[in-house]
């Protein structure tokens, strides 16, 4: 705008100056002491002018390419602004990933740590099983060895006694044969839990996101 208003005032003033200094019509133009030739000042006009043309020309240029520069710079500040964005939002992602992935660990070894202590368990009721099954072998011993002689002396002995004998070792023997049978379903649910925390374990470590080292190339 500035070259422009420049232009159109120089333009201005080389008119006035023609046409002060043009002769009147049907005058010969004559020259006088100390003056320039009308001729010359024509020439300089015309180059005067087209030089500030060529200046207008070249300032359009410039501006356009300014203009051109400044969108150009506002959509690279823009791209680096959503650059910028992106990389918050990676770390943020990361920070997350990291967290889940140290949770998912601990979910893990918790897991595995509680399988042990079952395991521990189960081994302690099979030993108390081995053990109560030794208890029951002998007390069935104990029985034939009471019932035999029983039998020999059956007219002698009173049956009665007999009677309140066997009922006793019966009682006995349904109260061992019920708590093994406990013992087999207390056994059975350890198993259960045992066989229930190793999926949740397996499923735990096929979820695990893969680790800094394993995602590289």
């Amino acid at each position: 705008m500035r070259v422009s208003r420049v232009l159109q005032l120089s333009i201005c003033l080389v008119g006035l100056s023609l046409a002060w200094r043009s002769p009147p019509p049907g005058k010969p133009s004559i020259e006088r002491g100390g003056q320039v030739p009308v001729g010359q000042i024509q020439v300089l006009s015309v180059g005067l002018l087209q030089l500030l043309q060529g200046v207008q020309e070249s300032a359009w240029r410039m501006e356009r390419q300014g203009d051109q520069v400044s969108e150009e710079l506002m959509g690279d500040t823009q791209a680096v602004e959503r650059l910028r964005e992106q990389g918050v939002q990676v770390g943020r992602t990361h920070r997350q990933v990291t967290k889940n992935l140290q949770m998912m660990t601990a979910q893990s070894d918790r897991l595995e740590n509680a399988a042990q202590d079952v395991q521990l368990g189960l081994e302690t009721l099979l030993a108390e099983q081995g053990a109560l099954e030794l208890r029951m072998c002998r007390v069935l011993e104990r029985v034939q060895s009471i019932t035999k002689p029983v039998l020999r002396m059956e007219k002698q002995l009173n049956m009665n006694l007999m009677k309140v004998i066997v009922d006793t070792q019966s009682r006995r023997l349904a109260d061992l044969a019920l708590e093994v049978m406990t013992r087999d379903r207390l056994i059975d649910k350890h198993l259960q839990h045992i066989v229930d925390l190793e999926e949740q374990a397996s499923r735990i470590r096929g979820e695990r996101p893969p680790t800094s080292a394993e995602g590289r190339f």
